[in-house]
């Protein structure tokens, strides 16, 4: 088999004793040109001209996930990488893209990429970084090379208090989380969380820890893959299906959707976690519509109700919708009953109370809308900046 290294040629070695390293064109005035090596003719590899190149690497930099070899045509050596490459591509282009360049043809990108003296390279090309391949090439040590370079988006959950904070680490995509069976972050799991940048957070429980959080979700067998659908109750949605990865791309799609749609009408509580990220912090330059109660007030769920209209309703201007329960809070607003509405400028350390019934809604929104859209200042200035104190937890 090709898996036991029976190749030894070093890939990107450079300099004396680099194997292959140094056989390149650069001392013969450049690669030779011949034929593309691969094209359709393998399975899971495709060849990138400069227009190719550019829609791959730079088009998509935001997604990049790309295991490049750069080679020169026409050397014995080839039909060597060739068996390589393909045995690598069967087996890994689940989790990567693999693509070749034919540094016979494309000269100026290969110089631009430095490989001319180093042909044959391997370079993978990730969100930021592009680590070479060093060493003997097989297949063997190129399975284990890849997943040890792979970028890496998840979230490891190694206790409550981390999984409680990523939680609400981004309101704008669903929150989705793998237990694994492994003490690693599976390759599978660190291509989505790259193939789904922006759309989807996934955090990870390795095997072993974070027994807290599988209580929590109630989850008694791994692996196990869960969309946390409301942070508040822990109400989850399970994968139910293979760990194959059109399946989970299609799970993690509709987390997505499930999200958006409940976005719209959700009501969030303002946490410390939220409010260190930014949302209605000292430096938020948007309006916050908060219902603010002392320690131990509930939200009934006809206020809640309530607030998720007037959130839905104002959703194209610039205003947050939170509940807080929070003492500090309520002090740093002067306020005198145990809940109240409060429309909050942070940035500009001004605010206004809300004099009228929380379930008038014509009321309510007039009452926002006349300040957010008239320009007029808020007419009150906080002396302190609301705060939960030295509970980091939010006193719930």
């Amino acid at each position: 088999g090709v898996g036991g290294g029976g190749a030894h040629f070093s890939f990107g070695g450079g300099g004396p004793g680099g194997g292959m390293g140094g056989m390149g064109g650069g001392g013969r005035g450049g690669p030779r040109p011949g034929p593309n090596l691969f094209g359709s003719s393998v399975p899971g590899i495709s060849e990138l001209d400069s227009a190719g190149w550019k829609e791959t690497m730079d088009e998509n930099a935001e997604h990049r996930n790309v295991v490049v070899v750069f080679y020169e045509p026409k050397c014995q050596e080839c039909e060597e990488i060739k068996k390589e490459m393909t045995e690598f591509a069967e087996k890994f282009n689940e989790y990567v893209q693999i693509a070749a360049v034919n540094c016979g043809k494309q000269q100026k990108l290969c110089d631009r990429e430095k490989v001319l003296q180093h042909l044959p390279t391997i370079q993978y090309y990730g969100l930021k970084k592009k680590p070479r391949f060093q060493g003997d090439i097989n297949y063997k040590s190129l399975s284990k090379w890849f997943p040890s370079v792979m970028s890496d988006l998840t979230t490891v959950l190694e206790t409550d208090s981390v999984f409680r904070d990523w939680l609400v680490s981004d309101d704008k995509v669903p929150h989705v989380v793998f237990f694994t069976e492994r003490k690693s972050v599976p390759p599978l799991m660190k291509t989505l969380s790259v193939e789904f940048a922006g759309r989807a957070a996934l955090g990870v429980v390795y095997a072993g820890v974070g027994g807290s959080v599988a209580t929590a979700l109630k989850v008694e067998k791994r692996p196990a893959l869960l969309h946390v659908v409301d942070e508040d109750s822990l109400e989850t949605v399970a994968f139910e299906k293979d760990f194959k990865k059109e399946f989970l791309s299609f799970f993690l799609s509709k987390a997505n959707g499930r999200h958006r749609s409940a976005a719209a009408s959700a009501v969030k509580q303002l946490t410390p976690a939220r409010l260190e990220a930014g949302d209605c912090g000292p430096a938020d330059s948007n309006f916050c519509l908060l219902y603010v109660g002392k320690h131990g007030v509930t939200l009934d769920a006809s206020t809640k109700d309530a607030l998720r209209h007037i959130g839905q309703r104002l959703k194209t201007d610039p205003i947050k919708v939170f509940f807080v329960q929070s003492t500090p809070f309520s002090k740093a607003f002067e306020l005198t009953s145990d809940s109240s509405i409060v429309l909050y400028r942070p940035k500009r350390k001004k605010f206004k109370i809300f004099d009228g019934d929380v379930h008038d809604l014509e009321a309510l929104a007039a009452f926002v809308e006349s300040a957010v859209g008239s320009g007029t200042p808020l007419p009150n200035t906080i002396k302190e900046t609301p705060s939960f104190g030295r509970n980091r937890r939010g006193e719930l």
